[in-house]
């Protein structure tokens, strides 16, 4: 079965409900109310769940129409089937409760001549057609009321669009007139309403002046977005956009934004002080005073950055005053002696330890140190980043299909340096150096060497070279944490 939205009933939307005669007097009233009210009632199926439908008496156009009209139409729509008429006749019974629209009291003649010329320049009432239409498609519903209900939904749906196809025509016409109408009223009470209407809007900056001065006082300059100063000056200037108080209160917000500015500057919070920046240029774009500020800021960052450089080792690594150093570059931490030794304060002491590359593994899993115990033997790639040539020359670190280096000609691609350099090949002053014969160059990394189980990569820290060396041997170990 097809059902009409806004037009059926709650019964059409079940196959096991029993149909009766009020089943199409919900349709009539429905169509009614559509026809009265240009609007399309709520879906019956709906109105089982929340059911907000407003009724015709509650609303302004019941007061144009017959009582009986109007408890009809309401008492069509009722969602149960036993609260509606239940016939063609107790419908016209109600409906004949009364046929004369109620016409409101004449007003006493002692008004004022100037009311009565007032009222006679108002333009006359709109046509009550569209009750009339109403009436006479409820006549014609409830007069063929047996025949709607034993023909098909299709037939039904005829009748539906033809009445609304007349209620549309007519409510196009009068909504015309109405246009006029209020052209016309507007014309003659644009005069008398613009004091009014300019005593309103002076209120509102009043108000709205008001309502900034006491968040400025409060430091609410520009959060939050609803009751701030800058919220409350702004729509001051919707109101009045010459508004001098307004503007001054816009400069007051930067001038306080220029002085958190100022504070966090002089505490070394750069951070802060931009943010603060920031908020005075959304106030007012490219101020003067904010851009002398924003200046001092800079150079503060400048001059901030220049003391950590030069305070770095080798213009990379920074101590940590620890025993620790952490590399800038690549944000790693490293011990500044091997497993073994330990920091004076200005160099290592003691002779480094020497493991097989498995008990490296172990030894660091233990190790705490400089209140850290997560360090860990580095990888080949953290490891080889410490190499430095000072000869600024160095190979590229490749490798072939069976993960050894590449070899061109007689030269292995490992990484190691070439030209004129130093030895060893790090940075001396970040990790101490002790030249003695016993010094091993060479330390391990974590990686293996994938083709052969017995292998794993260390650094020849004499020359910089990646090298394939037995996982049996013995090496010194440097540990790191960080950068994972």
């Amino acid at each position: 079965m097809v059902v009409t939205a806004g037009y059926g009933s709650p019964e059409q939307y079940s196959s096991k409900s029993k149909l009766s005669p009020s089943t199409d007097l919900y349709a009539v009233g429905a169509t009614l109310y559509k026809c009265l009210t240009g609007q399309t009632p709520e879906e019956a199926s709906a109105r089982l769940y929340e059911d907000e439908h407003i009724l015709l008496n509650q609303l302004p156009i019941a007061k144009q129409c017959p009582p009986g009209l109007v408890s009809l139409i309401d008492q069509c729509m009722q969602l149960k089937d036993k609260e509606r008429p239940q016939g063609v006749q107790q419908a016209k019974a109600m409906l004949a409760q009364t046929t004369e629209t109620p016409h409101p009291p004449e007003e006493p003649e002692t008004q004022s001549q100037s009311k009565t010329e007032s009222t006679e320049t108002q333009p006359k009432k709109t046509s009550k057609a569209p009750i009339l239409i109403g009436i006479a498609a409820l006549l014609l519903l409830l007069g063929g009321g047996s025949y709607v209900y034993q023909q098909n939904e299709a037939e039904k749906q005829q009748l539906l669009t033809q009445l609304e196809g007349q209620r549309k025509a007519e409510a196009q016409r009068i909504a015309q007139a109405e246009e006029q109408r209020i052209a016309e009223a507007q014309r003659i009470a644009q005069a008398e309403e613009q004091p009014q209407v300019e005593e309103h809007r002076q209120h509102a900056i009043a108000r709205s002046l008001q309502a900034a001065e006491t968040a400025l006082q409060a430091n609410r300059l520009a959060i939050p977005e609803d009751d701030s100063a800058l919220h409350h000056y702004r729509r001051v200037l919707e109101l009045d956009p010459d508004n001098k108080q307004a503007k001054q209160g816009h400069e007051k917000i930067v001038e306080r934004y220029i002085a958190l500015a100022q504070e966090a500057l002089r505490n070394g919070d750069l951070d802060r002080a931009n943010l603060m920046l920031s908020r005075a240029e959304d106030v007012i774009p490219q101020s003067d005073a904010v851009n002398r500020v924003k200046a001092q800021v800079a150079e503060q960052r400048a001059a901030d950055a220049q003391r950590q450089t030069a305070a770095l080792i080798g213009g990379r690594y920074l101590d940590n005053e620890d025993g620790t150093i952490t590399d800038t570059k690549t944000n790693l931490t490293w011990m500044r002696c091997r497993l073994g030794q330990t920091w004076t304060g200005s160099a290592c002491s003691g002779e480094a330890s020497r493991y097989n590359w498995q008990t490296a593994q172990d030894i660091a899993k233990q190790t705490t140190y400089a209140g850290k115990s997560d360090w860990r033997v580095p990888t080949l790639d953290q490891l080889h980043s410490l190499v430095y040539c000072s000869s600024g020359q160095h190979r590229e670190r490749r490798l072939d299909s069976s993960g050894r280096p590449v070899q061109q000609g007689v030269t292995f691609l490992d990484g190691g340096c070439v030209g004129d350099y130093q030895y060893p090949t790090f940075f001396t002053d970040a990790f101490h150096y002790t030249r003695k014969v016993s010094w091993s160059p060479s330390v391990w990394s974590d990686s293996r060497y994938a083709n052969h189980s017995h292998s794993a990569w260390k650094v020849d820290f004499s020359n910089g070279r990646a090298v394939i060396y037995d996982r049996y041997m013995s090496l010194p170990v440097r540990l790191v944490r960080g950068g994972q």
